[in-house]
């Protein structure tokens, strides 16, 4: 029975952690897993407008795929191709906005393993995001604790205080999460308006007091219409596998990951957060540069990789052109403020008359001091003559008494 429930679950999830030796180039059935996690545009700069979108590429191990090559994505807004990218980079290189709640189960279950989560989470992924991350902590055991929002070193100090909380029954792990996407949903940028990740990372072992399969599906369709990815590691110290079904359940719906912890060591730990920690920095970040006239507002965009790595990605409705929370239509977007170039005001008649009258004077007042100057240098004056001596014709006597 137990084998049973495992092989539905890694069916159903596709995505189960491996040795990191595996690599999405090994031969043999592979199957890959495209995601847009969302999509920006703003006016350029550069004239038209810059559409950005954030992709998630990963291998059935949960490996970053190779991208790099631009004949290996195919992109298209409704019916329209979009040529290769103009700029393929990575998340981790931008100034982005990340907003990530932890979800962390904290009850008798995990008392033994709690210590290395919070150590392996801590140093593997947390250290390594930058510092526009907001971060909140959310234990639960059989009731759920509370935080909020606030600056990355903040959250990791409320981390490392997390301890087990002394309950043995059933935790409570839809309500925790449902107070994470409450949290994320009030999030905010400064400035205000900036594009937001928003991620909710789910580490338990899948029980959940309720027992509500259908609210478990709603949960993670919810979480995908307000743009919140959960990823899950899952962990089952007594070794009942099947509640792990209800990860994978909020995180397909949510279009994030799960990965399986088959043990609670730190080794083991350690696999899942790297793969999470290159998840959230390794995504791609595909910059497309559109003419003024494209008109993609309101349509879908989708993305196909091509090649040894094959997947399509699920369509994301393309918002229109703004510049941090307002629009920008006379102007371009400049880290999420509206620039407005500063454009001369017609000078008409009067102005033109005074600009050429202007300039004539100034050419008089010019030709004047010329004059001046080659008169004064033409006037030669006479050295000291001797008694009875003529001046030289032209010249100017010198004064009496010379």
């Amino acid at each position: 029975m137990r084998l049973a429930a495992c092989v539905l679950w890694v069916a159903m999830v596709g995505l189960v952690v491996r040795p990191p030796a595996a690599s999405a180039q090994e031969s043999g059935p592979a199957s890959y897993r495209a995601v847009i996690d969302r999509v920006d545009v703003e006016p350029s700069a550069l004239g038209g407008t810059r559409m950005r979108i954030a992709l998630s590429a990963l291998a059935l191990q949960g490996q970053i795929l190779d991208l790099t090559d631009p004949k290996s994505i195919k992109t298209t807004v409704g019916a329209s191709k979009l040529d290769a990218p103009y700029a393929l980079g990575r998340y981790g290189q931008t100034n982005a906005d990340t907003a990530i709640v932890i979800v962390l189960q904290a009850n008798l279950a995990y008392t033994d393993t709690l210590p290395s989560i919070v150590s392996t989470l801590d140093e593997i992924v947390l250290s390594k995001l930058n510092d526009r991350t907001q971060l909140a902590v959310l234990s639960y055991g059989d009731s759920t604790g509370s935080s909020k929002l606030g600056p990355l070193k903040a959250g990791r100090s409320r981390l490392g205080e997390v301890a087990q909380d002394g309950s043995a029954s059933e935790p409570a792990l839809l309500d925790t999460i449902e107070r994470a996407l409450r949290l994320l949903k009030r999030a905010k940028t400064n400035p205000e308006g900036r594009p937001l990740r928003k991620l909710v990372i789910v580490i338990g072992d899948g029980r959940d007091r309720s027992g509500d399969r259908e609210r478990v599906t709603q949960l993670g369709k919810r979480a995908d219409r307000e743009g919140v990815r959960i990823h899950a590691l899952g962990y089952a110290p007594s070794n009942v596998r099947r509640p792990l079904l209800t990860l994978g359940e909020l995180s397909k719906r949510s279009l994030g990951t799960f990965r399986w912890v088959r043990d609670g060591g730190a080794g083991s730990w350690s696999g899942g957060f790297t793969q999470l920690r290159d998840e959230i920095l390794s995504q791609y970040v595909l910059t497309y540069f559109l003419p003024s006239d494209a008109e993609y507002g309101g349509r879908k965009v989708k993305v196909v990789t091509v090649g040894r790595t094959e997947a399509t990605s699920n369509e994301v409705r393309v918002p229109d052109a703004r510049c941090g929370a307002d629009a920008c239509p006379t102007g371009y977007c400049a880290n999420a403020v509206c620039v407005v170039p500063q454009l001369e005001e017609p000078r008409g008649v009067l102005g033109w008359l005074l600009l050429v009258g202007g300039i004539i004077v100034g050419a008089l007042v010019v030709l004047g001091v010329i004059g001046f100057l080659i008169q004064r240098r033409s006037t030669v004056v006479a050295p000291p003559l001797a008694p009875g001596q003529l001046p030289p014709p032209g010249s100017v006597p010198p004064p009496p008494g010379s």
